[in-house]
């Protein structure tokens, strides 16, 4: 194979995650904030308990799996659905 173009993938995957990652912590910092949580209660705080506070099933899934791969399409309607959440919570 060409080197520069499994790098390339290597680096893509790395974006990826990192973006991920951005939205992940995105989420979970405003449902710390939506609750008046510090940092330090929401470390504490229960998978199943954050998992109920978070309550969308996409958003659970976006906070807590590891094995799934998210395109950047999805993540960004995943943005919006994080800017939306908690209008109606």
């Amino acid at each position: 194979g060409n080197p520069d173009a499994q790098e390339a993938r290597g680096l893509g995957d790395v974006y990826k995650r990192q973006y991920r990652d951005r939205v992940r912590k995105a989420l979970l910092t405003k449902v710390r904030v939506h609750h008046d949580l510090t940092r330090d209660q929401m470390a504490q705080t229960p998978p199943p308990e954050v998992q109920a506070m978070i309550g969308d099933p996409r958003l659970v899934e976006l906070a807590y799996s590891q094995s799934r791969t998210y395109t950047p399409q999805e993540l960004r309607k995943l943005m919006q659905t994080i800017r939306r959440w908690g209008k109606n919570n």
